[in-house]
């Protein structure tokens, strides 16, 4: 009963209204954010969350929010006040439902203006929001960014990419260190200004599909294209039909390598040792074909 009261306006807010809210959102790929919403709204919507309550996740995705001050069990429910997040996730969108509406909006911060009101939401849209799939000009290593604390290091992450010692000697020709002066430039309108910056050389289409996704974009130079995607093993990649690695980044998420022009990325997801697996029960079941056959055949000359 407790449960059931606490949920009472689940079915009218998610499965009533999610379609209508669904619709009321442009296309294209970006995350929304939720505010006293009930878990995975962005599930209905057929979006990509920030907020969501879910038994399974990328085990990278275990590294990365940590580090940057977000508590991560069987929840992700990163606080308002880390602004910086939601850009660098590609947060386009806010939604609350409209008896929420002041609190919110006493929370909210800069940088939010209200979108749309559709049904018993409100929709938020972020003026800070970066599309998926751009480059940096700097790189920090892990050992300067642990240094940084935790509140502040999303804004960081708008300014470089955290790169290994080995990635720094591989890619040192693409990016610079960042400067130690810029390192503390942690204000609102630095982020602002960051994502400016970055917004130059973002992707001017990414589309996810239900095996990776396809990204196009046109760079000046040669660069490390990086997409807030949890990284895996499982990952391959092509950047104009040509393979690339698919780095390991800013604890967590992922990098890819592209030159210079335009550039078409395809990323791919594979499960790791599936094929093998099927491979085996493969074998296995020619096993038994063979033996059922042998049995059959023992059943037939019993019988004559």
């Amino acid at each position: 009963f407790p449960q059931w009261e606490g949920d009472g306006k689940w079915r009218q807010q998610c499965y009533v209204e999610g379609r209508a809210l669904a619709a009321s959102l442009p296309e294209g790929f970006y995350r929304v954010d939720t505010y006293g919403c009930y878990d995975n709204l962005d599930l209905w919507l057929g979006r990509s969350g920030l907020q969501f309550f879910s038994t399974t996740v990328e085990p990278s995705i275990m590294e990365f929010y940590p580090l940057v001050d977000v508590t991560r069990d069987v929840s992700s429910k990163p606080d308002l006040s880390n602004y910086a997040l939601r850009g660098l996730l590609s947060v386009k969108y806010l939604l609350c439902p409209t008896d929420k509406q002041e609190e919110l909006e006493g929370k909210m911060g800069e940088g939010w203006q209200l979108y749309a009101t559709q049904g018993s939401y409100a929709i938020y849209e972020n003026e800070n929001w970066l599309p998926m799939g751009f480059t940096y000009d700097s790189y920090i290593t892990q050992k300067d960014f642990e240094a940084v604390p935790k509140a502040a290091r999303s804004n960081l992450l708008l300014k470089a990419m955290v790169l290994s010692e080995e990635q720094i000697e591989r890619y040192s020709g693409l990016l610079g260190e960042l400067a130690e002066s810029e390192r503390n430039a942690r204000t609102y309108d630095a982020y602002v200004q960051d994502v400016q910056a970055r917004r130059k050389t973002a992707a001017s289409s990414f589309k996810a599909d239900n095996y990776g996704f396809t990204a196009h974009i046109q760079l000046q130079r040669d660069g490390l294209v990086f997409f807030s995607v949890p990284w895996s093993e499982g990952f391959t990649a092509t950047v104009n039909g040509e393979e690339a690695p698919v780095e390991k980044v800013s604890n967590g998420m992922m990098a890819i390598p592209a030159p210079a022009g335009e550039c078409v990325i395809r990323v791919d997801y594979h499960t790791p040792g599936l094929g093998q697996s099927a491979a085996v029960a493969g074998a296995c079941l020619a096993v038994y074909a063979v033996y059922l056959g042998v049995l059959r055949a023992g059943k037939k000359k019993k019988t004559a």
